[in-house]
């Protein structure tokens, strides 16, 4: 793994350092949009819960894309503690939706 962080807030400077274009953000909430929705459906269909082992590949295909199109840069999962990267990505989405990011 990368560079080690000494804290949540730490890491999530860092996260927003690798997130600075609103087309990259738009591509992270359209993934997340998409997780949920998968997540949701497993369970309103009444699917094995196998299917749940799906669910990177829902979310981080978009999230890498928004990446290495618009941004230029890895996802910062790829090169950090992947457990802050996903909740960093629901903070930032979460912020940019309000309006507290631009």
């Amino acid at each position: 793994m990368g560079k080690k962080f000494k804290s949540f807030e730490e890491y999530y400077q860092f996260y927003l350092s690798k997130h600075t274009k609103p087309i990259n953000k738009f591509f992270h909430l359209l993934g997340n949009v998409a997780t949920v929705a998968f997540v949701v459906s497993v369970f309103v269909f009444n699917l094995s819960l196998w299917w749940l082992l799906l669910t990177p590949f829902v979310v981080y295909p978009l999230a890498v894309v928004g990446h290495l199109l618009f941004e230029g840069n890895m996802p910062a999962f790829l090169s950090s503690n992947p457990i802050y990267a996903k909740m960093a990505d629901w903070r930032m989405m979460f912020e940019w939706l309000t309006g507290k990011l631009k």
